[in-house]
């Protein structure tokens, strides 16, 4: 993640690496897209609590970027470890 580096605003950091791993899972990289989508959703969790869940959400059910990766058998392990609590 050097290329964001410089990057401020915590918001574009988590939509770039939303984004990368979209691409990567489009592509069918499957396994980067598989670390980059849980690295984006921790960061997201961590930094920003207002947007989390609906990320969390759409990642896991309607992004349809992620269609492959949500038919991996790795996808539900990795939702559940990034899961909103409560």
């Amino acid at each position: 993640m050097a290329w964001e580096a410089h990057e401020e605003d915590t918001e574009q950091r988590f939509n770039n690496r939303y984004n990368l791993a979209c691409v990567k899972a489009r592509l069918g990289d499957l396994e980067p897209a598989l670390t980059d989508l849980e690295s984006s959703l921790r960061y997201a969790r961590e930094h920003l609590p207002r947007i989390y869940p609906f990320a969390w959400r759409y990642a896991r059910h309607r992004d349809p970027d992620l269609a492959k990766v949500r038919r991996d058998a790795r996808f539900g392990p990795l939702m559940e470890r990034v899961a909103p609590q409560g």
